[in-house]
């Protein structure tokens, strides 16, 4: 195994809030406070990419949209899924539902 490599900073300040802001030469930003990772964007050739450790992420908007190859939620404890609304489910291909029990109206 080699030498670990660390990216040349360019720009750390502290913050108000406790937090600090770190900008290293291979277009990486990174948000800590006490030493953990809050808010990372790296620009990549791929586009950036985003990390977000936080105790809750809110999104709000009058709309939203997720267009990508491939997407999955998971949580821990439960997952609601509501709208004032309709709801549709969609796909080409199968609609696979797996639970101990299903419940239909």
């Amino acid at each position: 195994m080699g030498p670990k490599l660390v990216a040349l900073t360019i720009l750390e300040r502290d913050l108000p809030s406790g937090r600090s802001l770190r900008i290293t030469a291979d277009e990486v930003i990174e948000i800590t406070r006490d030493g953990g990772l809050e808010v990372r964007i790296a620009l990549t050739a791929a586009g950036p990419v985003i990390d977000v450790a936080a105790g809750a992420l809110r999104l709000e908007g009058t709309e939203l949209k997720v267009d990508c190859d491939e997407l999955t939620l998971h949580s821990k404890t439960a997952t609601t899924l509501s709208s004032d609304g309709d709801i549709s489910l969609q796909a080409k291909g199968e609609l696979i539902a797996e639970a101990e029990m299903i419940h239909l109206n």
